[in-house]
């Protein structure tokens, strides 16, 4: 296997067995990227809205459904984001570094983002009193084999509550994510 080169317009591309064949490489950087970055943005907004939703007190989709819909769109690009960049700049980067690439007014909305994310998850553990179940036609909170029965707003409060820790964690891997996959199809590969 033998490197050819530019050609046709991408960076990577390989000699083999007499074949030039485009890199998972050149491709992916140029496209894939990017387009999971949108889909994270897509995720957050999903779950921006979501999360607003809860805050005043609307469910709007089921947990399993809107945390499943904010996963298949933020998750992904998370991931893809962490391995392409530690393959292409390796553990010792400067994470400063990296993030100039991006515009100062990106890096400093996906800042509040993350913090508004994290603060929405981490501020719904303040009132969380158990698992809200109903049991026998009865609302209750199992907090570790202790049921206590309440009213349905306090039940709903507290499905609430579970669903903006969900949607939250999910929102900060999806702001993570958006900035990985931009850093690394943005930045030059470090050698």
């Amino acid at each position: 296997m033998t490197e050819v080169g530019t050609f046709a317009g991408h960076q990577h591309f390989w000699l083999l067995d007499g074949v030039i064949a485009p890199t998972i490489r050149g491709m992916y950087y140029r496209r894939a990227l990017p387009m999971l970055a949108v889909m994270a943005a897509v995720g957050v907004i999903w779950g921006a809205v979501l999360v607003g939703f809860l805050f005043a007190g609307v469910e709007v989709l089921p947990l399993s459904v809107a945390a499943g819909v904010e996963a298949v769109l933020v998750l992904p690009s998370f991931l893809f984001g962490i391995v392409t960049g530690r393959r292409r700049f390796g553990a010792r980067t400067d994470p400063r570094e990296l993030l100039r690439v991006l515009p100062r007014w990106l890096r400093r909305a996906s800042a509040l983002l993350f913090v508004a994310f994290w603060l929405s998850g981490a501020t719904a553990f303040i009132g969380v009193g158990g698992n809200a179940e109903i049991q026998n036609g009865q609302y209750v909170l199992d907090e570790h084999g202790t049921i206590t029965v309440v009213d349905k707003a306090t039940y709903e409060r507290q499905l609430a509550q579970q669903d903006r820790i969900a949607l939250g964690v999910l929102g900060g891997f999806g702001v993570a994510g958006a900035v990985l996959c931009l850093v690394t199809a943005a930045r030059p590969r470090v050698v």
